[in-house]
């Protein structure tokens, strides 16, 4: 990875946390009309998992499901 790729790495991480919480990512899917039951991959965890698979390089689905002990599948990710 290029040099200069790691420090803007680093600093999208760092924001994802900071302005990316949960009430923020639910409070945008409610103004979308959104609606979703109370499971797993709910919409807080979906972009998460999303943010992380593009940070590491748009990694491919069945990648994202190995970034921690998930009990879904790459299928229900994707």
């Amino acid at each position: 990875m290029p040099p200069r790729i790691v420090p803007i790495l680093d600093r999208l991480r760092q924001d994802q946390s900071e302005h990316l919480t949960r009430q923020a990512i639910e409070e945008a899917c409610r103004q979308e009309g959104y609606t979703w039951r109370k499971r797993l991959l709910d919409p807080v965890v979906t972009v998460y998992l999303f943010l992380l698979q593009i940070l590491h390089g748009n990694t491919a689905c069945s990648h994202v499901v190995q970034f921690g002990r998930w009990t879904f599948s790459d299928s229900a990710y994707c």
